[in-house]
């Protein structure tokens, strides 16, 4: 059975707050819900501003067709000029500072905005799991390369751009009296559904990695959980975290079926900027951890065993404090999230 936490029920706010304050070792795992406060529409809700159609048009088969891709492109370019105007919201202040602060493994999203990377989050540390609007992709040898302002053109009225590794390896074949190979075209670097991702392997190498680094927690926040590779992600790290006694949280508005009975440990159900506020206010800090003594905190909340003691002190779960920006970039002290970034 899934806890379920509500934005009024303190103590279970208050538990959830103790087993983060506790952990040295977090991956977090975000979807949409991260980004909303920032503008930024999800695809899957009632209040989207995509419509069907919209959602339609971003499949692999719209490729092949003239006119819906130049549909595709032009819902893109819209897309990506949002994300441009958007700003990072406390949820991606907060990932940037479990990062600062050594405490994050990896963040796994399967947003395309970018807002991680505006936010100061490093990119070895962010893995866009559905790609990005900030790079191209080459339609024959999947090369990237960055989405540059003068190519605006490529996804707003369809005219598309030589992929400049082909072009290169092509005139090179040729200059040494070889026959010329084929030039692929440059497409944007999202991941539409139905196709195949070429980062697959990739992906698969740094999951078996981070597994490897046995997290204490994972954060899932603003997810609906419904695609299977998303699930999969979710119950793999699961199970390893389990193993060595750690805690699974939820954050979402949108309650989990029962088949994450037993997966999930913690559902609160609560927008992911005021809960990220109001763990702030209960106290937790994002701070370096000592490695000199482990913690083991129970999947109840309870600490059990010699905890961990954080370099700067955290501060105490459940009193409040009062706010500090968030976004002063001010890395190496503890900042306190019940600033809005």
């Amino acid at each position: 059975m899934v806890a379920h936490v509500k934005s009024t029920d303190f103590h279970h706010l208050d538990q959830v707050a103790r087993v983060l304050n506790a952990a040295s070792r977090i991956v977090t795992i975000t979807g949409a819900g991260i980004s909303t406060g920032a503008g930024i529409s999800d695809f899957r809700s009632e209040s989207s501003t995509y419509t069907r159609g919209d959602r339609d048009l971003l499949r692999f088969s719209s490729l092949q067709n003239d006119r819906l891709k130049s549909d595709l492109y032009r819902l893109l370019h819209r897309a990506r000029s949002i994300a441009t105007a958007a700003k990072p919201t406390t949820t991606h202040h907060f990932i940037r500072e479990l990062h600062h602060s050594e405490l994050l493994i990896r963040n796994y999203t399967q947003n395309i905005d970018g807002l991680e990377q505006k936010a100061g989050l490093n990119n070895d540390k962010n893995v866009q799991l559905h790609g990005s609007l900030w790079s191209l992709r080459c339609m024959v040898c999947n090369h990237t390369t960055p989405w540059a302002y003068d190519d605006q053109a490529i996804l707003k009225e369809r005219s598309e751009k030589c992929c400049p590794r082909c072009l290169r390896r092509s005139r090179e074949r040729v200059e040494r009296g070889k026959r010329a190979t084929g030039v692929g075209m440059l497409r944007s670097n999202v991941v539409l559904y139905d196709e195949v991702d070429q980062h697959g392997n990739h992906f698969a190498e740094t999951i078996n990695e981070d597994l490897g680094g046995i997290p204490e927690i994972v954060l899932i926040m603003g997810t609906s959980l419904k695609t299977h590779g998303i699930q999969e992600l979710v119950r793999d790290f699961a199970e390893v975290a389990h193993q060595r006694h750690g805690t699974v949280i939820f954050v979402n508005r949108s309650q989990p079926t029962t088949n994450w009975d037993g997966i999930l440990d913690y559902w609160v159900q609560w927008d992911c900027d005021p809960w990220v506020q109001d763990l702030g206010q209960r106290g937790y800090q994002p701070a370096r951890r000592s490695t000199d003594r482990i913690c083991q905190v129970g999947r109840t909340g309870n600490l059990t065993g010699s905890c961990r003691t954080p370099s700067t002190p955290a501060g105490e779960i459940g009193t409040r404090h009062n706010p500090i920006d968030l976004t002063s970039g001010e890395w190496d002290s503890p900042i306190d999230l019940t600033a809005v970034g």
